[in-house]
């Protein structure tokens, strides 16, 4: 957000509220949420939500991946062939989230003459059959499938789960996977799971959990309460 680059916002939130903070994006928190119910079985997932935004959570050896500044797997932004020129939230022209988010899918939807106000509308026309409906998501799930292509040959990972509310939408999903393997080698696909969250809506709280118990549990943060509660009972610090 314009303005918060560089914001320690965890060491903000710990100075005003006095306990531990664990700070992180919505796509990480379900990318870790949905690794929890799939178990250490699999060390290389890629968790994709699918809502107002796009995000991407990246586990690689069964920890969460961040990148240097905590951007890895930000694949809204990324420049979608035959995007419309239409400007993002971000400021740039093209990007993935104009063509493939839920509120794009509705601002497509509405311009080819359906009068929707939400991707659950959509949804509700797809189930009537309803060729705009099918045929904007298959745009979606194409434009969504040829960004993640990249990544999916980069990282190579095992499971690719897809969350958010145009995940229940087959035509999406069926095209987004045709154009993966279309775009992929061979031997990038062939072990790849694709399939939406089996965490469903709780991924993101699931994710929160594990990664307070994980903040909570480390060893910096044990040493902190150990030396703490030495020095409330007078007690040397080691």
């Amino acid at each position: 957000m314009p303005g918060w680059n560089g914001l320690e916002v965890g060491a903000v939130l710990e100075d005003l509220a006095g306990v531990p903070a664990v700070v992180e994006n919505d796509a990480n928190l379900m990318a870790v949420g949905e690794h929890a119910l799939l178990g250490p079985g699999v060390q290389h997932m890629m968790f994709v939500k699918l809502g107002s935004g796009i995000g991407c959570g990246v586990i690689v050896s069964g920890a969460l991946y961040r990148g240097s500044r905590g951007a890895a797997g930000d694949v809204s932004h990324v420049r979608a062939s035959g995007a419309p020129d239409i400007t993002c939230s971000c400021g740039r022209n093209g990007c993935l989230e104009v063509v493939a988010s839920s509120a794009a899918v509705v601002r497509q939807v509405r311009e080819e003459g359906r009068d929707v106000a939400s991707a659950t509308e959509v949804l509700e026309l797809l189930d009537r059959s309803e060729p705009t409906a099918a045929r904007v998501l298959r745009r979606a799930g194409r434009a969504t499938g040829e960004v993640l292509a990249g990544m999916v040959s980069f990282f190579n990972p095992e499971v690719l789960a897809i969350g958010g509310v145009l995940s229940q939408a087959e035509p999406f999903l069926a095209t987004l996977q045709a154009t993966l393997y279309d775009w992929c080698l061979p031997m990038t696909t062939d072990g790849l799971t694709i399939s939406t969250s089996k965490a469903g809506t709780s991924a993101g709280i699931i994710g929160a959990g594990r990664l307070v118990l994980e903040h909570l549990l480390s060893s910096g943060a044990v040493d902190a309460v150990v030396s703490d509660g030495r020095a409330a009972a007078g007690q040397p610090t080691p």
